[in-house]
């Protein structure tokens, strides 16, 4: 009883939550990332980790039922690779910055993505995270996250809508538009926007958001705080630091969601990193069994605690029964750079130093059209016969 207390006592003590600020540990020798490993290709029996919320037949939310899978290994995620000869870099516990500086820098710059159907039907609502990249408000999230927005008036007018909220308890704040949205994930998930448990790699599974107004009547600030992020993908070396963050929602129910969802963040590492076409590539990596590992948490932010910077975005999870049992995964930024210049011919950067107003408007007349197009034919071709 005494090792399962002290257990129970260890994994409550690396938790990092609004609530308890003080359980920040101090990084020690054995924070020193540890030779990098080499990529392994990410396998397909991953999920992406949105929160599904489930409606009941009267429109009351009620709350989902908790995931019952056995846990399954896949030689792909579960077998480590032998590590290949130390990295040149090296860093040491005093080139990291304190978890509690990082974490009220990311805290501020967190949002939750909550999607809402005015009728019901076969869409059922969706919460996610995000995270603001720009100080004109510009938000990356998962694709798999925020696809409703462009069904927007599907219906009716306003059929789905989408709002970012802020804070913890999560409330509402800002009105949010796609301001991008990748075609080839669409074009290779579209079919599976009805499917509560989809499986796939994580890959092309990213969207940027503009919030164009305030929801709450409170003025926007002049300049939102966000993080930097980190395209390079030299800095994304096993074993490195990382906080993570995000709103999870696996055991909370529809309403719950709405009214008492709570920002989580907990300290992890990079334990092993995944291609997905090219081997020279780091598309993806794992940070193990972590809180964080249920739905929700797409989108949620990877900061590298040396850098400092948004080196990833949480996307998939393996399967199991307890967040103990899965493995969390993130897209790389470096991938979503180089996915995001084969698309439009600019690196995410370069776009991010535009006018996003101007890209709005772009986006909107010759990207959205279309997509709406793909997106709207998917949910027809897989839409219940009426009785």
């Amino acid at each position: 009883m005494n090792a399962f207390l002290a257990k129970i006592s260890a994994f409550l003590a690396g938790i990092i939550t609004i609530f308890s600020p003080a359980s920040y540990t101090a990084p020690t020798e054995s924070s020193v990332p540890k030779p990098i490993y080499p990529v392994a290709k990410v396998a397909t029996t991953t999920r992406p980790v949105g929160a599904i919320l489930k409606i009941a037949e009267d429109k009351e939310i009620e709350p989902a039922p908790a995931p019952k899978l056995a846990p399954k290994k896949n030689p792909a995620i579960e077998a480590r690779a032998k590590p290949s000869p130390p990295s040149p870099v090296q860093i040491k516990p005093k080139d990291l910055i304190p978890l509690e500086e990082l974490h009220k820098r990311v805290r501020a710059s967190i949002v939750n993505i909550l999607c809402v159907t005015k009728t019901g039907g076969d869409l059922q609502p969706i919460s996610g995270s995000g995270i603001i990249i720009s100080k004109s408000g510009i938000i990356l999230t998962n694709a798999h996250v925020v696809q409703y927005m462009l069904l927007k008036d599907y219906e009716i007018k306003d059929f789905i809508s989408c709002v970012g909220r802020t804070g913890s308890p999560a409330t509402t704040a800002y009105k949010i538009d796609l301001l991008y949205f990748p075609a080839q994930w669409l074009a290779d998930n579209a079919k599976m926007i009805k499917q509560e448990h989809p499986e796939g790699t994580g890959e092309n599974d990213f969207a940027l958001l503009l919030i164009t107004g305030s929801a709450n009547g409170n003025p926007l600030p002049e300049s939102f705080p966000f993080v930097e992020i980190e395209t390079d993908q030299k800095n994304i070396t096993g074993d490195v630091p990382v906080l993570l963050s995000g709103y999870p929602a696996n055991f909370l129910g529809g309403i719950e969601t709405q009214r008492d969802l709570w920002l989580t963040s907990s300290p992890s590492f990079l334990t092993k990193l995944y291609y997905f076409n090219d081997k020279e590539n780091v598309d993806a990596f794992s940070v193990g069994s972590n809180i964080l590992a249920q739905k929700g948490v797409s989108g949620g932010s990877s900061v590298n605690q040396w850098t400092g910077r948004l080196d990833g975005i949480l996307t998939t999870v393996t399967q199991g029964a307890t967040t103990g049992e899965r493995d969390l995964m993130a897209i790389s930024l470096a991938h979503i750079d180089r996915s995001f210049k084969k698309s439009t011919g600019e690196s995410l950067g370069e776009f991010l130093n535009k006018d996003p107003v101007k890209s709005l408007s772009v986006f909107r007349e010759k990207g959205l059209p279309s997509l709406i197009k793909t997106l709207t034919t998917a949910v027809e071709s897989t839409s219940t016969p009426s009785q």
